[in-house]
């Protein structure tokens, strides 16, 4: 059965611009929630509201990006894991994050140095897509070698 936690709970931890109040608003990017759990299963339920760009979180176990992906309008629910073997504990980042915007004249890149062609790689980075298996949720990204 699945336990609600609070995020105003003590042993939540609470990061950037946000309220002490339920539901706990993330106003900026890198707002947002830690906690370590050794829970069999995670979900996040999630608001949002938006009137130009949806917002993204992105979730962190033991310091790796496990999930990076937008919020629709209105109620979501995130699941980081499900069936994680019992007693294994993990610490769990969830942030909101602010994609650049196309029309926004701070994008970009910008450099005070020189800068020079990258020139190619030897290697290219590819996306595995969402499974329906265990790594559901995940991305992970391999290397291949580029045929010429």
């Amino acid at each position: 059965m699945m336990q609600a936690i609070s995020p105003l709970d003590p042993r939540i931890l609470r990061h950037g611009r946000t309220l002490e109040q339920r539901p706990l608003p993330l106003f900026w990017a890198a707002s947002g929630v830690e906690l370590e759990t050794c829970a069999r299963s995670l979900t996040f339920v999630l608001r949002a509201d938006f009137s130009t760009r949806e917002p993204w979180v992105r979730v962190e176990v033991d310091g790796a990006t496990v999930l990076r992906q937008p919020l629709e309008r209105g109620r979501n629910r995130v699941t980081v894991w499900r069936d994680m073997p019992a007693g294994s504990w993990h610490r769990v980042q969830l942030f909101k994050e602010t994609q650049p915007m196309a029309r926004d004249p701070r994008s970009g890149v910008r450099s005070v140095s020189e800068t020079q062609p990258a020139g190619r790689c030897k290697h290219r980075p590819l996306q595995i897509r969402r499974s329906s298996r265990a790594t559901s949720g995940c991305s992970y990204k391999i290397h291949s070698k580029i045929k010429n």
